[in-house]
């Protein structure tokens, strides 16, 4: 991989003709300003979250919780892979859906595909959330929802991340460029200078 890096003369020349009146401490604080903004254009671009779901499937999206109205008098707070009837899960057709996959339903966010249903049939999934009266007004949607893997969705968690601190990064270096011009002027003989400084 080809490492590019940053040539300090070059860019004391670019400052040179760019400011052919300005003070070295401003050429210099250019510079650097440019280094800084070469760096994080060629090592950190703004990520884009890519993820390898599949096309949205348009499904009839319903709610239950944990309790005995919702799952029956043998309601016992276990899915069908074995795990606690807590948190970001749904029941699906695991003929439509297999077990273990994550699946994105608007409005719930991802949900991983633990549990099933006498009545979970064909394009339908069935959202848990933590109260009969929750469930209830959830009522009856129909969603577009996209199913993906486990790993997927944490790649794309994870470059989702990486993105915002990248975002972040370089808006600090867009505020500290505002600041630093902020703290120049220009003086009567057309010389920038920095705020505080004299002449060198």
């Amino acid at each position: 991989m080809k490492t590019t890096l940053f040539n300090h003369s070059a860019a004391a020349a670019s400052s040179t003709r760019l400011f052919p009146t300005a003070t070295r401490r401003c050429r210099v604080l250019y510079s650097t300003a440019a280094a800084l903004l070469l760096f994080v254009t060629v090592h950190c671009p703004l990520s884009t979250v890519h993820c390898s779901a599949s096309d949205a499937v348009w499904m009839r999206v319903t709610a239950y919780c944990p309790c005995e109205v919702c799952c029956g008098p043998r309601a016992c707070g276990i899915t069908a892979t074995g795990k606690r009837a807590v948190g970001a899960i749904a029941a699906v057709d695991p003929r439509r859906v297999r077990l273990g996959m994550m699946v994105l339903v608007p409005g719930a966010g991802w949900l991983a595909a633990e549990d099933t249903g006498r009545d979970i049939v064909g394009n339908r999934v069935d959202v848990l959330l933590p109260t009969h009266e929750a469930a209830r007004r959830w009522g009856v949607r129909w969603l577009p929802v996209r199913v993906a893997t486990r790993a997927a969705v944490a790649a794309a968690k994870r470059e989702e991340e990486r993105g915002k601190r990248e975002e972040a990064a370089f808006n600090e270096l867009i505020a500290a460029g505002r600041r630093l011009a902020a703290g120049t002027y220009r003086r009567a003989d057309g010389t920038l200078m920095l705020a505080g400084s004299e002449a060198e």
